[in-house]
């Protein structure tokens, strides 16, 4: 899969301090994936480690079968 580029990444306000070298070193610890609107990214207590980030999307948290 591909990584994001660094300009990707500046325009994440986490990122957009770092410096170009930085952006382009933390870009190749991150992966793009395409995912259906209605896919689950994660489930509440489940383990596993990852950092995501929404582009051009937004999601719902579930706690239990709360909203």
């Amino acid at each position: 899969m591909a990584a994001p580029t660094p300009d990707d990444l500046r325009s994440v306000d986490l990122f957009s301090g770092m410096t170009d070298a930085d952006l382009a070193e933390v870009a190749t610890w991150f992966e793009v994936q395409e995912v259906a609107a209605d896919a689950v990214l994660a489930r509440e207590g489940a383990s596993g480690y990852a950092f995501m980030i929404l582009g051009t999307a937004s999601a719902v948290v579930l706690h239990g079968d709360d909203v």
